[in-house]
């Protein structure tokens, strides 16, 4: 029986090529310690080449793989080139992480925004508003750099003649102690706004009804000549410092500013603070002169005046 041995012509072929590719590494411009690193490193790469077949549909390059010929000697420089480059290429960065956009489940809130320029602020100083009393509409000018660059705060009520009023609550007020309702009957309202002309011999049209009865409701039902700024959200305190001083009210403005309004009469204002008290359930008079309580979320305290002491009054609305 002959032997025969069988010889691997294909890793004869390798072995060939890869002492050839060692002597063009040697080469310049390969005359250093890294281009015999990259030389074994090419030298491994043949080893492992038929295990690569398998893997050949998924490689995203696959021009760069090097293929098994029998003509490998054919392999010029540039070839070995781009096998190191591809083997040499790091790995794609994975993608970076998207954050998802989180549904809305809070209402967008107001937020101050800290960059507002001084022209903006200038053009808040002044407000012109309204504030519906005993559906009236009630004008508000706000001013926090008013006469002598102080806060100011004026009330614009209706137009009336103040006689007028005064002679129709004299009329009415029995009445309306009684059933303030009555006040929305147009054709009483209208007698009695007649009698009242007819004695201070005024004029009088059903175009001024609405005006006087506006009034009537403030004074005979209401917090009098305060009743606009209890009305008005904008403002947490009133001061009442004795007769005819401005009105002072706190803001969500400004800390204190002064008003139009002023009380003149003595009985105006203590006929208030007695209105308060009895309101409220609490006594008042010159044995007793001071009262301290909260009333429809307001903390009142006054003072009835008493021989030349003066009156005063301070509501502030009670924070919850």
């Amino acid at each position: 029986m002959t032997i025969k041995f069988l010889i691997d012509n294909l890793q004869k072929e390798q072995e060939e090529t890869i002492k050839k590719i060692l002597e063009v590494v040697k080469k310049k411009p390969y005359p250093n310690r890294e281009t015999e690193h990259l030389a074994i490193f090419v030298h491994a790469l043949f080893q492992v080449a038929p295990k690569t077949k398998y893997f050949r549909a998924t490689m995203t390059k696959p021009e760069f793989i090097p293929q098994r010929t029998p003509n490998l000697e054919q392999r010029s420089v540039q070839q070995v080139r781009e096998i190191i480059k591809y083997a040499k290429k790091p790995l794609p960065m994975p993608p970076k992480p998207v954050r998802a956009e989180a549904s809305n489940l809070l209402p967008e809130l107001p937020i101050k925004k800290f960059t507002e320029t001084p022209e903006a602020t200038t053009q808040a100083q002044k407000s012109e508003y309204t504030v519906l009393s005993f559906d009236t509409p009630i004008g508000i000018l706000s001013d926090t750099k008013g006469e002598n660059n102080k806060p100011a705060y004026t009330v614009i009520e209706p137009s009336v003649n103040l006689e007028l009023v005064s002679m129709v609550k004299e009329l009415v007020e029995k009445d309306v102690n009684k059933d303030y309702h009555i006040l929305d009957d147009k054709d009483y309202l209208k007698d009695k706004c007649l009698k009242a002309a007819k004695k201070l011999k005024a004029g009088f049209s059903d175009d001024m009804l609405p005006s006087l009865r506006y009034f009537l409701k403030r004074d005979l039902t209401g917090f009098r000549k305060l009743d606009t700024f209890m009305q008005d959200l904008n403002v947490k305190s009133i001061y009442v410092d004795g007769l005819n001083k401005p009105v002072v009210v706190e803001t969500s403005q400004y800390p204190r500013g002064q008003t139009n309004i002023t009380f003149n009469n003595p009985e105006d204002l203590n006929g208030l603070i007695k209105k308060i008290a009895k309101a409220t359930g609490n006594e008042i008079s010159e044995n007793k002169p001071i009262i301290e309580t909260v009333f429809q979320g307001f903390k009142i305290q006054a003072v009835l005046g008493i021989g030349n002491a003066a009156s005063k009054l301070i509501i502030k609305k009670v924070m919850a």
